[in-house]
């Protein structure tokens, strides 16, 4: 909502009525862990978690899909840009 300055109307309701919660919030209260930022990604090391495919290797397919989907070019998305995205999304436990 903040990045891309959508839904924040919808996205006020929510949190007002508090039927919706801001989980970055409630870690950052809750966990205390030796990294400097409390995202997902810098956590995984924490419960086991490893990707099958490094950020730094994502990053390219990640921002041609991002641009294509703010474009409404959705259509455009090769099997190479959905492969390299999906292999970063998925992981496992170790």
């Amino acid at each position: 909502m903040g990045k891309y300055a959508s839904r924040e109307n919808e996205i006020d309701i929510f949190l007002r009525s508090h039927t919706f919660v801001d989980l970055y919030s409630v870690v950052r209260q809750s966990v205390r862990a030796s990294v400097e930022r409390y995202s997902i990604k810098d956590l995984e090391k924490f419960y086991g978690y490893e990707r099958l495919m490094d950020l730094r290797e994502v990053s390219e397919p990640k921002a041609q899909l991002e641009l294509l989907m703010q474009t409404g070019h959705i259509d455009l998305v090769t099997p190479d840009i959905e492969d390299a995205v999906q292999l970063y999304n998925q992981g496992h436990l170790y």
